[in-house]
Formats: C-alpha cells, structure tokens, sequence
C-alpha cells in the first residue's frame, strides 16, 4: 500500500479510490492519509471492511482537517469504536467540503452516537448522505440523533438500521425529521428495528411533512 500510495501523491488523473475489503490495516490506511496530504484531485475514498480501527481512524481524521477535495469517504464494517469516532466527528467540525460519510457497523456505543450527534450540530451546512446504521443504537441514540436534526440543516440522507430501536425512538425520530431544516430524501430505519405500524406511520408522516416544508 504504501508504493502505491506513494505514486498517488501526484496523480491527478484518479478521482476514485476504491480499496474496499482489501485488509489494508492501520498502516494502509495512514499510507493513504499521508498521500491525501498531497494529492488534491481524489474525491472519493472507499475503505468499507479493512480491518482499520481508531489508530488508522485518527490519521484519516488529520488529513480531514486539512484536505478540501474528498467528497465522500466510506469506513463502514471497520472497528473504529468510540475513540476512531471521535478523531473523525472532530475533523468534520472542521471539514468544509466532506458530503458523504458511511460509518455503519464501526462498534461504537452510545458515547459514539453522542459523538456524531454533537457533530451534526457543527457541521450543518455541508454533510448530506450518512450511515451509522448496525451500531447498537437504542432509543436513547434515537433521540439525540433526533435532537441534532432539529439543527442540522444539510443532511438530506440518513441511513441508521438498528435491532434495538423500538416504538419509543421511532416518535422522536419523527419529531426530528418534522423538524429537520432540508428536505430528506432517504431515511432507512426499519425492517431490522423494534417498531410497530403505529411507529412506521409516525415516521412516514413525519417525511411527507419534511417534505412539504422543504
């Protein structure tokens, strides 16, 4: 990875980077950092499922700091836990050009939750497409990521499955989307959650509200 990386540093003619399931570890990943300091054409960087946690996290997250050209960076299926999460909400504080982030299935805990909510109050005018779905998120996690929505105003899409969300999560979810500032065009909450007809209802209605709105 890092001979490739390497000869990255000046190309300008890869917009893409896709090494998903490569098994690239901690050091592909700060390789691939390294590289983004220098290159400013690529726009997309894909490292779904490459064993990457929050030491390759944190070097990811430095370059994010400083990079104005990535676009759309892909971890999900990686165990970045909490403290990977972190350095990564932290840099998209900053972060003025980042759209898409897919972080599902990075085994964070409602610390993390708290951690992107947190984020998506601070960076609400680029972030738009996000996944944290299959990370353990409960009511609790529900609602504070609802809360965030209150504020936000850029995502446009939310991805965030989770077994352990039941009716209760479902109707603050619902008040949030209402009161969501843009117009969101894909939110994918069930079939793996705990929600009842009257949960789906409150969240359609919710859409169609955001929508009528926006």
């Amino acid at each position: 990875m890092k001979i490739i990386a390497e000869e990255l540093k000046n190309n300008s003619s890869i917009l893409c980077l896709d090494f998903d399931i490569n098994n690239l570890s901690n050091e592909g990943a700060k390789a691939i950092a390294k590289m983004l300091e220098v290159n400013h054409t690529i726009t997309d960087v894909l490292l779904s499922q490459n064993n990457i946690s929050s030491e390759g996290a944190m070097a990811l997250a430095q370059v994010l700091r400083i990079n104005q050209t990535v676009v759309r960076l892909h971890l999900d299926t990686n165990p970045l836990f909490d403290d990977g999460i972190q350095s990564i909400c932290e840099a998209l504080k900053k972060n003025k050009t980042l759209k898409e982030l897919w972080i599902d299935e990075t085994k964070i805990s409602y610390i993390g939750i708290k951690l992107i909510a947190e984020m998506l109050r601070e960076n609400n005018l680029v972030l738009e497409d996000l996944n944290i779905g299959h990370n353990n998120i409960t009511d609790d996690g529900a609602t504070i990521i609802a809360d965030a929505l209150k504020i936000n105003t850029s995502l446009t899409k939310l991805h965030m499955p989770s077994r352990h969300i039941t009716n209760k999560g479902a109707f603050v979810l619902a008040e949030g989307i209402a009161a969501h500032r843009k117009r969101l065009q894909y939110f994918h909450l069930i079939p793996d959650c705990q929600i009842s007809n009257s949960g789906n209802d409150a969240i359609n209605n919710a859409l169609k509200k955001n929508a009528q709105q926006n």
